[in-house]
């Protein structure tokens, strides 16, 4: 389907980079949250699994690498880094848990 487009004649456009940006963002909260439906605690837990499942890739990765390239693991970046994922990962885990046990004693 062929469309004829006009060119605008006053104004200017409002959709920026910044805007991109913004969807961006509202499309993460709308995947973690499932459509604003659950809480936050489940969007940290999907979140931490996240970070815990790039972790063991890079670890994986890694023992790879030391195994067939003789590569050092302190020497390797992926090692490092995935050591950062496991520390976001539990700090994550750990915060929806106490969430979960906040929003449980509140209720009771």
């Amino acid at each position: 389907i062929e469309v004829e487009h006009f060119e605008r004649k006053s104004g200017e456009t409002k959709y920026g980079f910044e805007r991109v940006i913004a969807v961006i963002v509202d499309s993460i909260l709308l995947y973690l949250t499932d459509g604003f439906v659950n809480t936050a605690r489940y969007s940290l837990s999907k979140l931490s699994f996240i970070f815990g499942a790039i972790s063991a890739l890079l670890f994986a990765i890694s023992y790879y690498q030391k195994i067939i390239n003789l590569v050092f693991v302190h020497r390797n970046p992926l090692f490092i880094i995935g050591i950062v994922f496991f520390i976001i990962f539990l700090q994550l885990f750990t915060f929806s848990l106490i969430s979960f046990f906040l929003e449980n004693k509140k209720n009771d």
